[in-house]
């Protein structure tokens, strides 16, 4: 049997995730049926990019004392914005496209948002 054509990949990486990355493009192109190519597309290991510096602060406790609350919304803000770009180059630059697929399904399905959640860690 024929492995899938690089259409077939691509379309299936794009389907699994947000991008057709060339390496899990070849990694599927190996596939000898579409079966086989779903579950190396399940089987693929995950990459974590490097989370931001101040991912380890877990509350403002442990901010300095002379921080104002003023202060303390800036950072939040700006941490959060930090975190969206983190999670959006994630998304894309994952070695296991699904799995960023399905965070993304179940942060939907369990909505949250960055304004209840005082500290984004």
């Amino acid at each position: 049997m024929a492995s899938l054509t690089l259409t077939q990949a691509s379309h299936l990486a794009r389907r699994a995730g947000f991008s057709a990355q060339q390496d899990v493009v070849d990694t599927l192109m190996i596939s000898t049926t579409r079966a086989q190519a779903v579950e190396a597309t399940l089987a693929l290991q995950p990459s974590i990019l490097p989370l931001p510096e101040w991912s380890d602060i877990m509350s403002s406790r442990q901010l300095p004392d002379d921080v104002s609350k003023e202060q303390i919304k800036s950072l939040r803000r700006a941490w959060s914005k930090e975190l969206k770009h983190w999670w959006f180059k994630q998304m894309v630059f994952n070695n296991s496209p699904i799995q960023e697929k399905m965070t993304l399904f179940w942060a939907n399905h369990f909505t949250s948002s960055l304004k209840k959640v005082k500290w984004p860690q």
